[in-house]
């Protein structure tokens, strides 16, 4: 008893310590995500896309931890440098193209005001590019949003505002929590999510200047949402601007709003430096057939950099020196630039001998058909040589051989028949009675 009570101590104090291994391990797994995130932030917010190497690294890393996360984080990542290069904004009215039913929500964004609860001229400019965009999607959903801190909030101005111009009150979704767009964007999405599960695509409907840091943070809140929470995907699809003529907002303005809305802290890390190209690492098939111009060479190209950082960089590298129309063993050079800095690296591949085809034997013909003639023209040619006398002791002798033969044939027919006759004499004397008495002989 007592072996059995030490052996199942033994095992409740093993149990106890991979159950308490379990979270930690699980934390430490969710420390090294959020330290990751939290690089490509800093990292973004100093260079902007100049550090794209360096945050596309730490996404790769980001990925070996916890592949949802590098997921999510590589698309707002993406969209923060879309919106500050190649975003268009769209004057007036939404683009053409979008959802037309209630899978689309129209998100027009609120503007504060008056003390006394009155519209501000911009926000009724937003309001007034909204309604030509309710018009244009007539089965679209519209989300009124702001609360603004006053006895009335901004939403419901604008509901007012936009059911007193004819848009059906159903259609209207009010968010007045918010007191900012990061506001904004976190109550919307999450009303959407719980109310509104058909809805897809925002269109997004705000002032020009504005509209850059909203469709930043609508973006990323519906990214993390999905990813954090298992909320649908929502699209920030297209955008609809009211023209101030007022310049866009600065990028600081941008990454402040950001790490509020996703309660990231980068205040006390320090300014990163950016990774220099220091080589490539090359591998993968070395041995191709004969005349294989067309093929891709399947190579893998890792770009190692002096911070100790890799990426995959195989459609970026250049080969040359390969000759596929060369058997034999090859030296090829395979070079990668980046950054003015351009490092190569060479590599043997071999080109398999070509294929050799079987001989092909000629046609045979048939023989050709010998007449009688030239069958005895060698015969006759060799009697011409003789003299007279001799061709006739020649015929003297033929003629004896074929008397003889002659008369061999004619000894062999007498021979056959006189067994013939033997044969007919013996079967005449055996006598076959036609009951079963025994055979007799004569």
């Amino acid at each position: 008893m007592n072996v059995r009570r030490k052996l199942l101590a033994v095992l409740l104090i093993l149990a106890m310590l991979l159950s308490m291994a379990v979270p930690v391990c699980a934390e430490s797994s969710e420390d090294a995500a959020a330290d990751c995130v939290r690089q490509i932030v800093n990292y973004y917010s100093h260079y902007q896309d100049g550090a794209r190497v360096d945050i596309t690294c730490l996404l790769n890393e980001l990925s070996q931890i916890d592949p949802k996360q590098a997921q999510a984080w590589s698309s707002i990542m993406d969209y923060w440098s879309y919106i500050n290069t190649d975003m268009t904004l769209h004057p007036g009215v939404l683009p053409d193209g979008l959802p037309q039913d209630d899978s689309l929500c129209i998100v027009v964004l609120g503007y504060a005001l008056y003390d006394g609860g009155g519209m501000r001229p911009e926000l009724v400019g937003r309001l007034e590019t909204a309604l030509k965009s309710a018009e244009k999607y007539p089965n679209a959903l519209i989300a009124c949003t702001g609360g603004g801190g006053q006895k009335v909030s901004e939403a419901a101005q604008m509901s007012r505002w936009l059911i007193g111009k004819g848009i059906a009150q159903e259609r209207i979704i009010i968010e007045d929590k918010s007191m900012s767009t990061v506001g904004n964007a976190r109550y919307t999405c999450q009303i959407l999510a719980e109310s509104y599960p058909q809805v897809t695509h925002l269109a997004l409907i705000t002032s020009d200047y504005h509209l850059y840091r909203a469709s930043l943070l609508f973006h990323t809140q519906c990214t993390l949402s999905a990813v954090n929470d298992g909320s649908p995907q929502l699209c920030v699809a297209a955008n609809a601007a009211f023209e101030t003529g007022q310049p866009k907002e600065s990028f600081d303005f941008q990454l402040d709003n950001f790490l509020k809305l996703t309660e990231i802290d980068i205040q006390k890390m320090e300014k990163p430096s950016l990774s220099k190209l220091s080589s490539i690492a090359v591998s993968g098939t070395t041995q191709y057939p004969f005349g294989a111009g067309e093929t891709e060479l399947d190579l893998s190209v890792l770009a190692c950099y002096d911070t100790g950082r890799q990426r995959d960089v195989s459609r970026q590298a250049q080969v040359s020196g390969l000759n596929f129309e060369a058997a034999g063993i090859q030296e090829v050079t395979v070079t990668y630039e980046e950054g003015g800095i351009q490092v190569s690296s060479v590599i043997e591949i071999e080109i398999l001998p070509a294929p050799t085809e079987p001989p092909t034997e000629p046609p045979t013909e048939p023989p050709a058909e010998v007449s009688v003639e030239a069958l005895l023209a060698p015969v006759s040619d060799f009697l011409k040589t003789l003299s007279p006398g001799l061709l006739v002791l020649m015929g003297i002798i033929v003629l004896l051989v074929l008397a003889e033969v002659l008369i061999i044939i004619r000894l062999i027919q007498i021979r056959k028949a006189r067994k013939a006759a033997k044969a007919a004499e013996k079967e005449e004397a055996v006598k076959l009675p036609d009951d079963d008495s025994p055979v007799e002989y004569i």
